[in-house]
């Protein structure tokens, strides 16, 4: 989570105003303006996961979990994202759970 003070800190250190630096936030992943759970899980939708099966993978997950893509439960347990590509098309669909592939 990257708090407000802190990357209006961060900005003061290399002479940014704060708009670039809120677009940087907005534009990067790694950065969120909210918690994230313990478990991040990210499911690939790519075109070639998205046509062996991926939907499916994806409503499974928000089924179990009871969140949506870009969520994270209130218990601070999940966190749920899609990605374009994880690079492992061949293994398709695939999500990665805590920095793990599963195909």
């Amino acid at each position: 989570m990257a708090p407000e003070g802190g990357i209006r800190e961060g900005q003061r250190k290399i002479t940014r105003s704060f708009s670039p630096g809120t677009a940087y936030r907005y534009l990067y992943k790694a950065f969120s303006l909210v918690p994230k759970g313990r478990h991040e899980i990210h499911i690939c939708v790519g075109t070639a996961c998205h046509v062996r099966g991926a939907p499916r993978v994806l409503d499974t997950v928000q089924d179990l979990t009871g969140i949506k893509p870009g969520e994270t439960d209130l218990d601070l347990k999940f966190s749920l994202e899609t990605v374009n590509c994880l690079g492992c098309c061949a293994l398709g669909p695939v999500m990665e759970v805590d920095r793990k592939y599963h195909g």
